[in-house]
């Protein structure tokens, strides 16, 4: 049975290559899902026309639940408009090896139209490294099968790579109808039999595509060198994908020289190329796609992880390619070709993709099929616009900010501060988001604004006005102990969030690994923030529609925080944003001791000493016993830490400027019985000329 003239037959069709990114289930390791509950049964395709697509893929490494594998189905016999299956949830998990599932791959047996479900053994969350991976990673591969794409069977593991190998990446596989069996294929680095393990270093090996053959993704023979190019120091060959038309197969593969996609042909599927002498696939076109406009206001440069499919309407080919942060996209973009042969590909930004899908694959299924997953896997209902409310009740404030000085408040101090990229005056703080994130190892966040924050408990609520509009945009609050270990609260735009994009993310950093929460906040611009601090808890709320305060997370923690404020990212690839602060209160009253204030009293004076200027700030000790005192200037920090009792200490610092402008000192006092006071000074300024 043909689906259309081109002469491309339906077995091709279901028996061909696709690439998709695996993830096992919410609760187990394989679909929970009987045929008595959903009412699923096996379809044959000779009885029924294909109708729409299935798309199954990963997320990324940005939680612990990004390495697992999604499932999303085209809304018509168009890839242009998806629904995401399972409410955004993952339906696939796994419970073997790395317990990491990445670049997962679908392929349907021609014979009994079994499904066969296979991906890469690689979990980067929590502190995976793509280096040490491709060294001593995991040489094996996970399997799922199905006969309706609903109900999966128990996962297994296959390793099948040689033992030489640093690991076994992107697996995809095509039937080999001249031999009755399947090509299974993916990228090894390899490494002298006379290098033990933990001297193996990428950089002095590549990624070859290895493959061998099976007929039940059980047994395997022995691995073969496929694809050998070294491409540089740790660059090879990976991420092949198949695909048939008339006879020749053509081969689409990340070229690591300069991470595009490049396209081949032969009449030999098993032709290696650089292996033998006069071997190799005719070259069709490099760069693939390389100048199109993408989706995210850019134009695809780079990217990997390919997977072509045929039209069901016409005679088009569709490829997406996964145009990831780290080659500067936010995920997979769609191309078409009218004609395969010619290696010309034109993108379609304006196709609506699930949300924030890496390394997938997409085949053609039937409209049963497509049915059966809507009912086994049903999305998530649309939620409705964010509407403001009014402004959250708020009590005493220890210290606030309305930020309508035409200078910045000399309690704030600015990690890494890119000066043209805020401003203050007029009521608001305003930051221009920079490139940049907090996440795990990535700490280039520029211009966070921090206040410090004595021991115990306190509230900090800001009020942010930040339109976002392109994945891990965000900006909001932050309590930290370092930039390492940290909750922050943020309007973010987040891709895969259930009920995103636009959410409210509730972030915890604890020793450099990452995990977050999302509030769904369809359509918000506008929000209120509150960050509370109750005992080992950190709380993180919103102002809902009522004006009420509601829970967004909550988090323990086992370090103190010292300093909140504000922030502003562009993590994704560095387009800004603009973010208004309108307010900033905290307060450390709540929850604190209740023991008497101590009886300390601080002066500060911008003075002369002939044209030079300086600030003198004065501390002295009313207490009965010493007390210790740290001094914070605009022009620098200075520590008496034993001031005995009913003493006095000039403390002063330089200017050396004859100029001295309006400022204040900070003073942060520790008597006995743990008690702290921190005291702001004003001083004005001095002209010493």
């Amino acid at each position: 049975m043909n689906h259309r003239s081109s002469g491309r037959s339906l077995r091709a069709l279901l028996a061909g290559a696709l690439t998709l990114g695996l993830v096992a289930p919410i609760a187990a390791a394989a679909v929970a899902v009987t045929d008595e509950e959903t009412g699923a049964t096996p379809v044959s395709t000779a009885e029924t026309d294909l109708a729409a697509y299935v798309f199954p893929y990963f997320a990324g490494e940005r939680s612990a639940d990004d390495e697992k594998i999604y499932l999303a189905v085209s809304e018509s016999d168009e890839p242009t408009a998806w629904q995401t299956l399972n409410a955004g949830e993952p339906v696939l998990e796994s419970t073997l090896g790395t317990e990491g599932l990445r670049d997962p791959f679908i392929i349907r047996a021609p014979e009994d139209d079994t499904y066969y479900l296979i991906a890469t053994d690689l979990q980067i969350y929590g502190g995976g490294n793509f280096g040490r991976a491709q060294e001593t990673g995991s040489r094996s591969l996970m399997v799922w099968e199905s006969t309706d794409l609903v109900n999966w069977s128990d996962q297994r593991e296959a390793e099948i790579a040689p033992e030489n190998a640093g690991n076994l990446w992107a697996p995809e596989a095509y039937w080999d109808e001249a031999h009755q069996e399947f090509l299974v294929f993916w990228a090894s680095a390899l490494y002298p039999d006379d290098v033990a393990p933990e001297d193996r270093r990428i950089a002095s090996s590549y990624q070859r595509m290895m493959y061998a053959t099976t007929t039940d993704f059980v047994e395997f023979s022995e691995p073969e060198v496929w694809i050998d190019m070294p491409r540089g120091a740790g660059r090879g060959m990976i991420d092949s994908t198949i695909v048939e038309e008339d006879g020749t197969y053509y081969r689409f593969t990340k070229d690591e020289a300069d991470m595009t996609v490049r396209q081949e042909s032969s009449d030999d599927l098993r032709l290696t190329q650089g292996v033998s002498d006069g071997d190799g696939w005719d070259l069709i076109a490099e760069r693939i796609g390389v100048g199109e406009p993408n989706p995210w206001g850019g134009t695809f440069t780079s990217g990997e992880g390919p997977t072509v499919f045929p039209s069901l309407t016409d005679d088009r080919w569709y490829m997406m390619i996964d145009q990831p942060s780290y080659h500067g996209g936010q995920g997979y973009l769609l191309f078409e070709s009218d004609d395969l042969t010619s290696g010309e590909w034109t993108s379609v930004p304006d196709a609506e993709l699930p949300r924030s899908p890496r390394h997938g694959t997409v085949i053609p299924i039937t409209a049963a099929e497509q049915a059966a997953l809507l009912a086994a896997y049903p999305p998530a209902e649309e939620p409705e616009d964010v509407v403001p409310g009014p402004a959250p009740e708020l009590g005493d404030a220890t210290w606030s900010d309305d930020f309508t000085a035409a200078e910045l408040d000399s309690r704030w101090k600015i990690h890494a501060e890119d000066a043209s990229a805020w401003s203050v005056g007029e009521g608001n703080l305003t930051l221009q988001s920079r490139p940049g994130d907090t996440w795990q190892n990535d700490n280039a966040a520029r211009n966070i604004f921090l206040v410090d924050v004595p021991a115990g408990d306190f509230s900090a609520v800001t009020h942010v006005t930040a339109p976002v509009s392109l994945d891990f945009q965000g900006a909001g609050l932050i309590a930290w102990a370092d930039i390492d270990n940290y909750v922050r609260a943020g309007l973010s735009h987040v891709g895969l969030a259930d009920g995103g994009p636009v959410v409210i993310e509730s972030a915890l950093e604890n020793a450099r690994v990452f995990t977050s929460e999302f509030t769904p906040r369809r359509g918000s611009q506008v929000e209120w923030l509150r960050i509370d601090r109750v005992g080992d808890e950190l709380v993180v709320s919103y102002g809902d529609s009522a004006g009420q305060w509601a829970e967004a997370a909550r988090f323990t923690v086992d370090w103190d925080v010292t300093q909140v404020g504000l922030y502003a990212l562009a993590a994704q690839n560095g387009t800004s944003h603009t973010a208004e602060f309108s307010t900033f209160w905290l307060s450390t009253e709540d929850g604190g001791s209740d023991d008497e204030p101590l009886a300390v009293e601080v002066e500060a004076e911008a003075r002369c000493a002939g044209s030079r200027g300086f600030v003198a700030v004065r501390v002295a000790n009313g207490e009965g016993s010493p007390v210790g005192a740290v001094v914070e200037t605009p022009y620098g920090t200075r520590e008496k830490s034993d001031l005995e009792a009913g003493k006095s200490t000039l403390l002063t610092f330089s200017v050396r400027d004859a100029q001295v402008p309006a400022g204040a000192a900070v003073v942060t006092v520790t008597g006995d019985g743990g008690r702290s006071a921190r005291i702001d000074v004003p001083f004005e300024g001095v002209d010493c000329s």
